[in-house]
């Protein structure tokens, strides 16, 4: 792959890459992650679609899980990460493809 690169980029070869990476990040349509208790399935509970940055926002997601599993306050509006703000987006989905 980086020699057909090179061939479109001629300098490339000339580089020094400090590290490379590849691969999926898992991301939301509104770009906001889904933290809480998947609607349809009592018990399986979301934190993901931090589109990258999971280690950086991981203690408040968790604090935000914490406080929902133990019945307490959360920490902050929780409304924005809901999962089931995409469940009619979801339904309409599975009905279209059934």
């Amino acid at each position: 792959m980086l020699t057909r690169a090179q061939h479109y980029l001629p300098g490339l070869g000339e580089l020094n890459a400090i590290r490379s990476w590849t691969g999926f990040r898992v991301a939301t349509p509104d770009g906001l992650p889904l933290l809480g208790q998947y609607p349809d399935q009592p018990g399986l509970w979301l934190a993901l679609g931090h589109e990258g940055l999971g280690v950086t926002t991981a203690p408040a997601s968790a604090r935000m899980i914490a406080a929902q599993l133990l019945g307490e306050a959360i920490p902050l509006d929780s409304t924005p990460f809901r999962p089931e703000r995409f469940a009619n987006a979801a339904s309409t989905t599975r009905e279209a493809t059934a």
